[in-house]
């Protein structure tokens, strides 16, 4: 639920920082990612923001010094090399401490950011992404760049970045902070690969979490943890894809392929191709040979 907006600062920055507005266009504000605010910050106390109920998000990469921030009744400490992402309709506070906080940001909203969101705090902790290298900081330095320009192509531009960065900051989550790479531990590996080799045939989690010599709780867990959606969510898609591809390459009816790729009520099957298509497989058919 969105909180009340409320907003105060303190606007201690240096002469050299940069504070860029931007006003999406309508066809930017329909389709695209865009930049609301982007800058570049030299800071000193008491300089501070405090904000609740702002349709916004806001990346900020703590390039030297430090601060402070405090989201959803939680603090943390910022440090160099350091990023965080927050959703500004929740009430949050920044501040800079110590000697100085020095810093790029940009706030940024549109199609898909709540998407991407919802995934970055479904696979993190915290809002904190630590020690990023300066080469994955480029899409934010660009940004910054291009709309300091505010030329005709500004717009795509920031919304191919933007799109860049996000991605990058769910690539490192689905990694582990601090890590080049997570290993999915070695059963995970074999009961997805079982997955995708035997989804047309009844498959359970419990089954494939006693051949792991693992308990069903830890199984579905851990299966999420690494693949990054659960059990069901896999099986799911993989005989909806199967069915898709039986659908535009063959003559099968909805009923026969309903059993081909391993389930047994096609209105069950029916509903969950609905729901992940946006359409009933006919449709699906009639639509791909059109």
């Amino acid at each position: 639920m969105m909180e009340p907006y409320m907003e105060r600062l303190s606007c201690n920055w240096s002469a050299d920082s940069l504070r860029l507005i931007n006003t999406p266009s309508r066809r930017a504000r329909a389709n695209w990612l865009y930049v609301q605010e982007c800058g570049y910050f030299k800071t000193e106390p008491p300089y501070f923001a405090q904000r609740a109920g702002l349709s916004s998000y806001l990346i900020l990469y703590t390039i030297s010094g430090r601060g402070s921030l405090v989201y959803q009744e939680k603090s943390y400490e910022l440090s160099e090399g350091q990023m965080f992402w927050i959703d500004c309709r929740q009430s949050h506070m920044y501040q800079t401490v110590g000697q100085g906080w020095e810093f790029l940001w940009v706030h940024f909203y549109g199609n898909g950011a709540s998407g991407y969101y919802q995934e970055y705090i479904q696979r993190n902790e915290s809002p904190v992404q630590e020690e990023w290298e300066q080469v994955q900081v480029q899409p934010l330095r660009r940004l910054v760049e291009v709309n300091s320009r505010r030329g005709s192509t500004a717009e795509l531009l920031s919304a191919g970045l933007l799109t860049e960065l996000l991605t990058e900051l769910l690539l490192r989550s689905a990694a582990g902070a601090g890590q080049q790479e997570r290993m999915i531990p070695e059963y995970l590996v074999k009961a997805a690969d079982y997955m995708d080799r035997h989804f047309k045939e009844e498959i359970s989690q419990e089954q494939l979490a006693e051949e792991c010599h693992v308990s069903r709780y830890h199984f579905s867990r851990e299966f999420k943890r690494y693949l990054g959606i659960s059990f069901q969510e896999y099986l799911i898609t993989a005989r909806i894809t199967c069915a898709k591809e039986l659908l535009k390459d063959t003559r099968q009816t909805v009923e026969e392929i309903t059993y081909a790729i391993g389930m047994q009520n096609v209105s069950h099957f029916i509903r969950l191709f609905r729901e992940r298509e946006g359409m009933t497989p006919l449709k699906y058919r009639m639509k791909w040979r059109e």
